[in-house]
């Protein structure tokens, strides 16, 4: 089994973040600039959430709607398994 350290030795240790009052569009143009496929919602200091391309390809195009401003409060994950510090040696099943 991989253990969480390893998983973010690999995959690297930088998180990106955008408001829940952000658009689809703001969220679009973030994860292109880093080159990410999802970033963490924040409200101030606060997590609250999750984003990731497939929240906005399966959520965001909503028929009759403008998909662009559909804000991300709208479509981001809030149940989120969180991994604090002590857990780095943890196995975590892949």
């Amino acid at each position: 089994m991989t253990t969480i350290r390893q998983l973010l030795d690999q995959k690297g240790r930088n998180t990106w973040s955008v408001r829940p009052d952000a658009t689809v569009s703001d969220a679009v143009a973030e994860m292109a600039n880093r080159n990410v496929g999802s970033l963490v919602v924040m409200d101030g200091v606060s997590f609250v959430g999750i984003v990731t391309e497939s929240h906005l390809l399966r959520n965001a195009a909503l028929p009759g709607e403008n998909s662009s401003a559909t804000l991300i409060r709208d479509i981001m994950e809030t149940r989120v398994l969180v991994a604090r510090q002590e857990h780095l040696n943890n196995a975590w099943p892949l």
